[in-house]
């Protein structure tokens, strides 16, 4: 029914593959899936599994060194569980210090046996990111390779976009289709201006031809 349109639809490119593989990467929440790779999957399997431990550990930690804490439970400081530790009894509980309360009542401490699994688990959490970059890296060379087919379907699609919005605002207004006469005639039959409210606006009928 609408050739001009088809023509332009028939110069889309199917892209559907390189659809798919972005899918198959990056998931709904805009993050890198498990799945974009079997590598990535086993380090945040081994993530998951290390901190599921590190937080037994830092819970078990919480209870045996509760008279000494100035708080229920753990914290983070710079990516590391460290203990709120009542500062007169740090030397109570053997780790590595990591920041002081703005008080002073309070150290924060890595339990010594939190250290290597708090390692563990950064290291861990150092791969993934290195894996996520390969990944990216992989799928930013594919979309590369497809530039100029997703480049032409933007512009195809804008056209249709602008297109689809003036049919609506035409139909919105009441609007037609102005005829090309082959005579030097003008015949506009209840124009209205097309920024004025349509319950204000009052239309006019024009007619200018060769004698005026």
């Amino acid at each position: 029914s609408y050739p001009r349109i088809k023509g332009k639809t028939e110069k889309f490119y199917d892209l559907t593959s390189l659809e798919k593989e972005i899918h198959r990467v990056i998931n709904t929440s805009l993050a890198v899936d498990d799945k974009a790779s079997s590598t990535l999957k086993e380090i945040r399997g081994k993530i998951r599994k290390a901190e599921q431990t590190l937080n037994q550990k830092i819970a078990s930690l919480s209870l045996t060194y509760a008279r000494f804490l100035n708080a229920d439970s753990a914290t983070i400081r710079d990516g590391h569980f460290v203990l709120p530790v009542k500062t007169t009894s740090k030397s109570s509980v053997p780790g590595i210090i990591y920041d002081v309360s703005d008080s002073g009542n309070t150290t924060f401490i890595e339990p010594m046996d939190v250290v290597q699994l708090n390692n563990t688990l950064t290291a861990l959490k150092v791969e993934e990111n290195e894996e996520i970059r390969r990944i990216l890296k992989e799928l930013t060379a594919l979309v590369l390779l497809q530039e100029h087919e997703i480049i032409t379907n933007n512009l195809i699609i804008g056209e249709l976009d602008f297109l689809s919005a003036k049919s609506i605002y035409a139909s919105q207004i009441d609007g037609v289709i102005a005829k090309i006469s082959d005579h030097q005639i003008i015949d506009l039959v209840e124009a209205r201006h097309p920024l004025i409210d349509a319950k204000k606006v009052v239309s006019n009928s024009y007619h200018l031809d060769e004698e005026g």
